[in-house]
This record gives C-alpha cells, sequence and structure tokens, in this order.
C-alpha cells in the first residue's frame, strides 16, 4: 500500500485555509470599520419629535469626532420620505447668512433652518445640513442627515 506524500495530504487543509482567509478578511474588516470611530462624525437630532407646518425647527449638532468642524444650519435642505425615497422640498424665505459656526470635537450647538413652509403636508421629514472640517471638506454625508420628524398629525 503506497502512502500519500505530506504534501498531497496537507494541501486540501490550504485550501481550505486559504479560502477562509478570502472570504473571512472582508468580513473582518467589515466588523472593524463599523467600530472605528469617525473623525469627522455628527449626529443633527431635531429637539422635538412633530412639527406643525410654519413651525421653526430646531437643530442639535452633536460633534461625536476627533476634529472641529463648521456648519450653518439656515440653508439646510428639506427633505420628506416618500414610498420609496428621500424627495427634496423647496423651502423659500430670507437669506441665509454666509456664516461658519464652529462644533467643537465633543461639543453641541443649535442650529435653526428656514422656518417650515406654512403649506407643507404631513409626514415624515429630515434636513440635510451643511458641515465641513475646517478645510472645508464635507463631513460624510450620512453624517449631513438630521434623524426624522413628523410634520402634521
Amino acid at each position: 500500500m503506497r502512502k500519500a506524500s505530506p504534501a498531497l495530504v496537507l494541501a486540501p487543509a490550504v485550501l481550505r485555509l486559504g479560502l477562509l482567509a478570502a472570504l473571512g478578511a472582508p468580513l473582518l474588516q467589515a466588523c472593524s470599520n463599523e467600530t472605528a470611530p469617525e473623525v469627522n462624525a455628527v449626529r443633527i437630532e431635531p429637539e422635538r419629535a412633530r412639527y406643525s407646518p410654519g413651525d421653526t425647527v430646531t437643530l442639535n449638532l452633536v460633534n461625536v469626532g476627533a476634529e472641529d468642524l463648521w456648519f450653518n444650519a439656515c440653508p439646510a435642505l428639506l427633505q420628506r420620505r416618500d414610498a420609496t425615497a428621500w424627495v427634496d422640498v423647496p423651502v423659500s424665505g430670507a437669506n441665509c447668512p454666509d456664516i461658519a459656526y464652529t462644533l467643537a470635537a465633543g461639543t453641541t450647538a443649535t442650529g435653526r433652518p428656514r422656518p417650515l413652509p406654512a403649506t407643507l403636508g404631513d409626514g415624515m421629514y429630515r434636513y440635510r445640513v451643511d458641515v465641513r472640517t475646517h478645510s472645508g471638506v464635507p463631513v460624510s454625508a450620512g453624517s449631513r442627515l438630521s434623524a426624522a420628524f413628523v410634520v402634521g398629525g
């Protein structure tokens, strides 16, 4: 009876190990990305969960990142949730001052976008706020979105 060479016996084990490494690496990478803190991260929370048409929404911006940021909530873009996506809602009003307010790392600031239109329909809304690093680079898209709030009954 002929014995198999050690290379042939190890080959399937090495292949399985290589396959596990190839499949496992992206999973481990994804896990490490989820837990890694963002350098430029901000959480944007409406002060209340429900507003009426014509109200002025107060947004609390919390800098959970490691760097100071700049923001201006006045020209924030209002978005409404429809059946499948978030849709931009035009909001007119007074011109916004061209000011960049500082949001220091680990602090909270308040911002007020233009008042909600008096004719705004009932629904779920959010704001997209201009938040940037001190070098002018916008923070990640997800960090510029407020938590959703309800307008109407």
